[in-house]
């Protein structure tokens, strides 16, 4: 009897120590929740034989392109790098405008988003500048005395220079919020713009 308790105790004991070996064997102990490892990625971290899914999120980039999320730890890809002589990030200016001396108005340009250069003087006719007062008439008389309005025009990527637009009279041109300056006669003879 005493053999039989010794022998069954053996088993016992072997058979327990079966069980820590085959777990400590096991695909789950090796790093890959439910696989295989099969290989390593190039920072040293275990690739699991599953595949991996990463969300579809996107990640804009200095130049302007766009990476998303790679396999296996899901992290953006690294932007592409940006071309020599190049800045880094888009330029964008705000949008005041400056009133030059000659009536006409400029925006700010890149790289360093200062003011344009004003017109020199003699490239175009002094003018009268539209003042918030002459902007709050209600009602303009019917009387025909030409002016050319210099209206601002809002362009995407560049300042632009006022267009010159003919109307009626100087009433109607600073009605027109649009219109920074004016000055007496038609534009270009009556030909350039239509009258108001």
């Amino acid at each position: 009897m005493k053999n039989q308790k010794e022998l069954v105790f053996g088993l016992l004991i072997l058979l327990c120590m079966g069980l820590v070996l085959f777990s400590l064997a096991s695909p789950e102990r090796a790093g890959a929740p439910g696989g295989d490892v099969i290989g390593t990625d190039d920072g040293g971290t275990q690739v699991p034989a599953d595949p991996v899914a990463c969300t579809m999120d996107a990640k804009v980039c200095p130049d302007g392109s766009y990476v998303g999320r790679v396999a296996p730890n899901c992290e953006f890809a690294a932007c592409p790098s940006t071309p020599p002589g190049r800045p880094s990030e888009p330029v964008v200016c705000t949008d005041d405008a400056k009133v030059c001396p000659d009536g006409t108005a400029v925006g700010r340009v890149g790289p360093n988003c200062e003011f344009a250069v004003c017109p020199s003087p003699g490239t175009a006719s002094e003018g009268t500048l539209c003042t918030p007062a002459s902007r709050e008439t209600d009602v303009c008389i019917e009387l025909y005395a030409p002016v050319c309005g210099l209206v601002e025009v809002q362009c995407v990527t560049t300042p632009c220079n006022p267009q010159p637009q003919t109307y009626s009279n100087s009433c109607f041109a600073c009605a027109d919020d649009h219109v920074i300056s004016y000055t007496e006669g038609a534009c270009g003879g009556g030909t350039n713009g239509s009258e108001y």
